[in-house]
């Protein structure tokens, strides 16, 4: 795995950005589309250089979040929340952060599957958050795999609901009492389908800060043959 650990780039003390990820190398098909995949997340639209250069991406990542963190954006926070009787604050005890993990999770003949994990904390936020992102990608063209992967995609929920249910308990699985989430996209293994879930999903609302891992569920190939298209298969 080619890692990548680029350099924390702070605005102060107070505010910082990390970036660990397994950031494609080479031209290739497949690592053309996951670079693009990357930056959208990263930097949506706005990134004009070279994709291949995770550095200089990250660099301009790091930019933007500090023209939305600065030292100047905390001490002003920390005024407005000083003036207010029920929220004394100290700048000292405030930390502003993006925290980015990119994972290479598996690498086939056929396909390589990547998460997307970000955890932070910004200026104006009441609490810390964290999400996750999934996308596999064919080796053969470069193109995503996802749902249409599936004969039926509420075959492939009434499975999900299941796993989740056996794993977390039915108020785990329906945190809010609304239904089960579905969700985001699947993530395809070596031996299985993987189903992620960010923060306020389900479990526990600050899942990822109370374990450091995201909350998921595994289906393995031979239990959904039978909602597996023969692309798939």
């Amino acid at each position: 795995r080619n890692l990548h650990s680029f350099p924390t780039r702070r605005s102060s003390d107070l505010s910082f950005v990390i970036v660990k990820a397994d950031y494609p190398v080479g031209n290739s098909v497949v690592a053309q589309a996951v670079t693009r995949w990357i930056a959208g997340y990263s930097v949506g639209s706005g990134y004009t250089g070279d994709l291949t250069d995770g550095n200089a991406l990250f660099e301009q990542y790091a930019k933007e979040f500090e023209e939305g963190n600065s030292t100047e954006d905390i001490k002003k926070y920390v005024a407005e929340m000083s003036e207010d009787k029920n929220a004394k604050g100290d700048e000292e005890s405030f930390e502003w952060y993006d925290d980015i993990k990119i994972v290479k999770e598996y690498d086939g003949k056929y396909i390589v599957s990547y998460t997307y994990q970000w955890s932070g904390f910004h200026v104006g936020n009441a609490t810390s958050n964290a999400s996750i992102k999934d996308c596999t990608f064919s080796k053969i063209d470069g193109s995503t795999l996802g749902w249409e992967m599936f004969t039926s995609k509420s075959a492939v929920k009434e499975l999900i609901d299941k796993a989740l249910i056996d794993k977390y308990g039915r108020e785990g699985a329906d945190l809010y009492d609304n239904g089960i989430p579905m969700p985001k996209a699947p993530l395809f293994m070596k031996d299985s389908v993987r189903f992620d879930y960010s923060d306020y999903t389900i479990a526990e609302p600050h899942y990822y800060e109370e374990y450091g891992s995201f909350p998921y569920c595994s289906i393995a190939y031979k239990d959904m043959m039978n909602v597996l298209t023969d692309e798939a298969k």
